[in-house]
C-alpha cells in the first residue's frame, strides 16, 4: 500500500489557495464595462478646427464718415495693403505653423481612436477570458468532488 500520508499544514494551505483563487476570479468577474469612449475622427471641434486652419488675408469692410469718405476709404485701402505687404512673412510663417499644429492634432486624434479600439477589445477578451476560467474552475471543482467521492466509498 503507497504512503498516502497528507500533514494538516499541505491540506491548510491549499485550502487558502483554493480560497484566494476563488477571491482573484470572482474579483476578475466583477469587472465594470467598458465606458464608451469618444471618437475624436468625428468630433464637430475637430471639423471645425480643420475647416478654419486657413487665415483670412483679405480686407474686411472699412467703414468711413461722410465727409471725405472716398478719400478717406482709399487711404484706408493703402494702409491695410502696406499693412499685410509689411507682415505677408509673418502670416505665411503663421499659416505653417497652424497647418502643422491641425496636422499634429489629426495624427493625435487618430492615435486616440486607434487606442481605444484596442482597449475595448482588449477588456471584451479580457471579460471572456474570466468567464472561461471560471467554467473551469467549476468543472474542476466538480471533478475534484467526484474524486473525493469516488475515495470515500
Amino acid at each position: 500500500m503507497a504512503d498516502t500520508f497528507v500533514s494538516s499544514r499541505e491540506v491548510v494551505e491549499e485550502v487558502w489557495r483554493h480560497v484566494a483563487a476563488k477571491r482573484d476570479l470572482r474579483a476578475a468577474s466583477e469587472i465594470r464595462g467598458f465606458p464608451p469612449l469618444p471618437q475624436l475622427n468625428h468630433d464637430t471641434e475637430r471639423h471645425l478646427i480643420n475647416a478654419r486652419c486657413v487665415l483670412d488675408r483679405g480686407p474686411g469692410e472699412l467703414p468711413s464718415g461722410k465727409p471725405l469718405a472716398r478719400v478717406k476709404k482709399v487711404v484706408k485701402r493703402r494702409a491695410a495693403a502696406f499693412t499685410m505687404a509689411v507682415l505677408q512673412r509673418y502670416f505665411d510663417d503663421e499659416q505653417e505653423f497652424i497647418a502643422h499644429l491641425v496636422r499634429f492634432q489629426n495624427n493625435v486624434a487618430d492615435a486616440h481612436d486607434q487606442l481605444a479600439r484596442e482597449v475595448a477589445a482588449l477588456h471584451r477578451g479580457t471579460l471572456l477570458e474570466c468567464e472561461r476560467l471560471m467554467s473551469k474552475l467549476e468543472a474542476l471543482e466538480e471533478t475534484v468532488q467526484r474524486i473525493r467521492a469516488a475515495d470515500g466509498s
